[in-house]
């Protein structure tokens, strides 16, 4: 008898272990009763997308392939040092004659009018501009990490605005049944209370979606497993808005036109096109080297040439060369560098302008969207105790349920307008860094 009662007792544990944890759930979705989630900071976000940005890992490859092309110019400058042996066997009728020689050289280039010169000039530029790119890209990831951080905080502040809506409402629903089971409310209002409660429902999906879909957005842009649960700290609900916005126009363009590294690689485009000027002038010039080679040779082939004897020779010369007539190629190269460093005086100009319009953009985003979070957040107040006297007004029968769903609508457009002005504002600050060319440390 003992053991039937035991195994009806597994039975049921086993029965309603499985009602209560679903068969399709993954493992990642089930945390331990208890079990705090990772909070994770804006700091933390942005170290771990550094770490795993394809961006950056490319921009570094590209600072190294550079560094390695700079090393390349600067040989040019040094000594060529070369060696060379030769076995050679002559037949003829009476004799056959072996030859063995072997020689080192050494050239070194004296005068080529301007040319390796520029060229180790053209390839410090291209470094540089890779670095920039690196610091470019650094930017974007950080500025993306910024962008998607905030947006889940006001994903989840829509949330909170939306729950409290829904809930609101459901109470309100209850209060109204109560009313109708005594007689106070008429069916009509019950089902008004009904419908209106309902329809924020979706509402209400459609938020916690939101919030499901930032996170796996940040998620993915610094380098989380997607089925990782996390939450961010809360950085903007104590925020200060300032009273209003101090820039001044005229110095922040210096700025951007002095660290944006779109800017900065435009002149370094202007600088390098000026080298491929010299380059091609180069092709007039005569070109001057001196070099020395050491030979011995040997004929007899059970002697090493290196320590035969027989023959010593130790050349020195100096070569002096250059082009009378090529076609006229020369003149073509010097007109195509020619063009080419207009087009980046054009290229530099046109990214100035396009500078100036996203500093002027940014401007008046941060202007609107501290406007909006200051208009949302009076508007707010007044909503709220219109909330309050339209809840009293119902409460002495003098208001319906569609007086109050249309007060808690107005509430959650303008809590969740102030929310979105906030997040609006600070993520305009962060794009305005990134139109200066700001660096996280460098900031002010």
């Amino acid at each position: 008898m003992l053991n039937r009662i035991l195994i009806f007792l597994i039975s049921i544990t086993f029965i309603f272990g499985g009602l209560l944890i679903p068969f399709n759930a993954d493992a990642s979705e089930i945390v331990t009763a208890g079990e705090q989630l990772e909070i994770l900071t804006l700091e933390k976000c942005i170290e771990l997308a550094s770490e795993n940005s394809k961006d950056l890992q490319l921009a570094s490859k590209q600072v190294a392939q550079k560094k390695e092309s700079l090393k390349q110019s600067r040989a040019g400058f040094l000594p060529t040092l070369k060696y060379g042996y030769l076995a050679s066997e002559t037949d003829d009728a009476s004799s056959t004659l072996e030859r063995n020689e072997a020689n080192l050289s050494l050239e070194q280039p004296l005068y080529t009018g301007g040319k390796l010169t520029a060229g180790l000039r053209i390839a410090k530029l291209e470094y540089e501009k890779a670095l920039e790119d690196e610091r470019s890209a650094k930017q974007q990831v950080i500025f993306g990490v910024k962008q998607c951080y905030y947006i889940i905080w006001l994903a989840e502040q829509t949330l909170k605005v939306t729950q409290d809506s829904y809930d609101y409402m459901g109470r309100l629903y209850q209060q109204t049944k109560r009313l109708y089971d005594v007689g106070t409310k008429s069916k009509y209002d019950l089902l008004m209370a009904q419908t209106e409660f309902e329809k924020r429902k979706p509402d209400l999906i459609e938020a916690k979606n939101g919030v499901i879909m930032a996170k796996l957005q940040l998620a993915n842009l610094i380098g989380l497993p997607q089925n990782k649960a996390f939450n961010v700290k809360d950085e903007l609900s104590q925020v200060q808005l300032p009273e209003s916005m101090a820039l001044s126009l005229e110095s922040i363009l210096e700025e951007a036109y002095q660290m944006n590294p779109e800017i900065r690689n435009a002149q370094k485009d202007l600088a390098m096109a000026k080298n491929s000027i010299k380059i091609a002038r180069a092709g007039y010039l005569p070109t001057i080297g001196v070099g020395g080679t050491k030979t011995k040779t040997s004929n007899d082939p059970a002697s090493p040439p290196l320590l035969n004897e027989e023959e010593n020779t130790f050349t020195i010369a100096v070569n002096l060369s250059g082009v009378i007539f090529n076609g006229f190629k020369t003149q073509s190269e010097v007109t195509a560098a020619k063009e080419l460093e207009a087009a980046a005086k054009i290229n530099e100009s046109k990214k100035r302008d396009d500078i100036r319009l996203n500093v002027q953009k940014a401007i008046l985003d941060l202007e609107t969207s501290l406007e909006k979070a200051r208009a949302n957040k009076a508007a707010s107040n007044l909503a709220k105790e219109t909330l309050r006297m339209t809840q009293a007004r119902y409460d002495a029968g003098m208001a319906t349920t569609m007086d109050i769903s249309e007060v808690q609508i107005k509430v959650d457009q303008v809590l969740i307008g102030y929310y979105k002005g906030i997040s609006d504002y600070i993520i305009a600050l962060a794009k305005l860094d990134v139109t200066l060319g700001r660096d996280p440390q460098s900031k002010e």
